[in-house]
């Protein structure tokens, strides 16, 4: 996918919260709109590292060189990541050793890598497709495979063979999150509320889950009238982007980022964020 400057809209200006907090409790307490002001990765809890994962997505989603040569790839960005835990002697928490928790596993490293390369460039596509011009053309979009997956959500793998236990997963998903079925295909507007609240994050565009191979394809007015997503003629609205933050250094937060941490009790403490 060729690098554009939307997609890095994105990642510049982003303030970094380190947190012991997990996973399920950042889901919990800290809304989508904040975590998409900030870098917050859950129980990372060193700013360092959190200031070299921020510079290192930014060059593999610009696909610019730091020196002669020197291009960004998820490989080298991984050894790097590395070297740089070394250094500081990074420990996991206590009991998740070689787990997903662990930044010195390969499954997180690159689940890091995943996500967050694929939300900037997710954010590229939301900002394109809105464009009045672009949506008038195209103003459905349909959520498909994009990318195989060898255990696919849905699915579990017994000896080697691949066994669905549960039917249709995407299409429970789309329809719980409001969407409908056009021809037995989850379609739907644009700027249609389906696609944000489809999202494990929180967030109008792919990916939709950690690790997913789904996303989506545009679908041209003339079809989409054809299968009645819109009225023949229907203009469907952009959704105008949020505005990303300006450069705020870590752990400086702007006001608008501490008093809505304040307001859902939390706060950065010692340079944490924390549960207040």
């Amino acid at each position: 996918m060729k690098p554009f400057s939307e997609a890095l809209s994105a990642l510049r200006g982003r303030a970094r919260l380190p947190t012991e907090m997990g996973h399920a409790e950042l889901e919990q307490r800290l809304p989508a709109i904040l975590r998409r002001r900030a870098l917050v990765l859950a129980r990372v809890s060193q700013a360092e590292i959190l200031d070299r994962i921020d510079r290192d997505v930014q060059r593999l989603v610009s696909g610019v060189s730091s020196g002669p040569g020197d291009y960004a790839n998820p490989a080298s960005v991984r050894t790097g990541w590395k070297e740089l835990l070394d250094s500081i002697n990074y420990l996991p928490e206590a009991g998740r050793e070689g787990t997903i928790s662990d930044l010195r596993t390969d499954a997180r490293l690159n689940l890091v890598i995943d996500t967050e390369t694929k939300l900037a460039r997710g954010y590229g596509q939301y900002v394109q497709q809105n464009d009045p011009d672009a949506i008038l053309v195209y103003p459905c979009l349909e959520l498909i495979r994009t990318e195989p997956r060898r255990t696919p959500r849905g699915f579990i793998r017994r000896k080697d063979q691949l066994i669905e236990i549960e039917r249709n997963y995407w299409q429970r998903r789309w329809r719980e999150a409001g969407g409908q079925l056009y021809d037995d295909r989850m379609i739907a507007p644009v700027s249609d509320p389906v696609w944000e609240k489809l999202s494990r994050f929180g967030v109008p565009h792919p990916p939709f889950d950690f690790n997913s191979g789904m996303g989506t394809r545009r679908i041209g007015r003339r079809e989409a009238e054809r299968l009645g997503v819109i009225e023949p003629g229907e203009r469907v609205p952009p959704q105008t982007p949020e505005e990303f933050p300006a450069q705020v250094p870590a752990p400086e937060l702007s006001p608008f980022l501490a008093q809505a941490l304040q307001s859902l009790g939390l706060q950065l403490a010692d340079g944490l964020l924390r549960a207040s």
